[in-house]
């Protein structure tokens, strides 16, 4: 009797736990862990407004689990999210394979589903690709194409250490 009312309370106190209500704009930390920190939590709804719960993460600014007004879409997500990070240890986020997964229902049960939009090419988008449904669950990539000014860099570098060879060489050798 004593352990059945032990379970009890403590599925009670875990059940309040999880359904326990945020305020507007609140960020609470969470448990989870992701490369960059940890995982929080946010809401973003006006009071008595009905709200969804998705997950993003990857290249944002601020990854998490976000509870958001159903006029919420990937868009405002990101912007949410603080946007697409561009400085991650010289890659940068690659926002022409955004990741969308859901759980849909089907003739034959449920399936998981992943939408792959291109969010570099804003004319391509439709609106109903851009609806964020409970569940979701959105991955923004790394890219690691080089560009550029890293192939200068390495140019540079390469250039710099190849002629100050050369000089001791030519010292030393007179």
């Amino acid at each position: 009797m004593r352990v059945h009312t032990c379970c009890v309370v403590l599925a009670a106190l875990l059940l309040g736990l999880s359904q326990r209500g945020f305020s507007q704009l609140e960020r609470t930390p969470g448990g989870g862990m992701v490369p960059g920190g940890t995982l929080s939590n946010y809401r973003f709804a006006g009071p008595n407004e009905l709200t969804i719960t998705v997950s993003i993460l990857g290249a944002v600014r601020a990854p998490g689990r976000y509870e958001i007004s159903r006029t919420v879409n990937l868009l405002d997500l990101l912007a949410l999210a603080g946007g697409w990070r561009e400085d991650i240890q010289g890659a940068t986020a690659d926002i022409s394979e955004v990741t969308v997964a859901r759980f849909v229902q089907t003739a034959t049960g449920i399936e998981r589903r992943e939408l792959l939009m291109d969010l570099s090419s804003r004319s391509g988008l439709d609106e109903k690709y851009l609806t964020l449904q409970e569940g979701d669950f959105v991955y923004i990539p790394i890219s690691r194409a080089i560009d550029v000014d890293t192939v200068l860099r390495w140019i540079t570098a390469i250039g710099v250490i190849i002629t100050t060879y050369y000089v001791i060489q030519d010292r030393s050798g007179n």
